[in-house]
């Protein structure tokens, strides 16, 4: 019984992890008219910190081009490499974003990233709210295509 009541608690942490890891993304590119790069296959990594639990990832995104008004769409997907098991094995999902004038927002439900590209790398970095505790993200991105 008590072994059930731990897996539970444990499935419906990480069930509440995944829904609570979103933020929004916005990147500074090196150049005011440098949008058109945001086209193509990224990939990345990531880690995920407190007091509480430490995640690394390794993932994968692919962004359309930008359209005549500045929007475009993107898949991402992450797997895990190490971390607690708090952490999901895998996150995939679909985000709306925008670029004006060298500056990129990936829309979310939650919170605020910050972070910048130049050429073909770049880093994102912020605090998510996960369980109702702070956490620190960063991502460190290269595009492949």
């Amino acid at each position: 019984m008590k072994r059930s009541i731990v897996m539970s608690f444990t499935s419906l942490a990480i069930i509440s992890f995944v829904n609570l890891v979103h933020a929004d993304f916005v990147i500074t590119l090196g150049s005011s008219n440098a949008c058109s790069s945001i086209s193509g296959q990224w990939v990345g990594a990531a880690t995920l910190s407190n007091w509480l639990i430490d995640c690394s990832y390794h993932g994968s995104g692919s962004a359309t081009p930008i359209d005549g008004s500045g929007n475009f769409a993107m898949d991402f997907s992450a797997n895990k490499d190490a971390g607690s098991l708090l952490c999901p094995n895998q996150y995939m999902d679909h985000f709306s974003g925008h670029c004006s004038d060298g500056l990129v927002t990936i829309f979310t439900n939650y919170g605020n990233l910050v972070g910048n590209v130049l050429g073909n790398t770049g880093n994102v970095k912020g605090i998510v709210t996960i369980l109702g505790v702070n956490a620190e993200l960063t991502i460190k991105m290269n595009k492949i295509g």
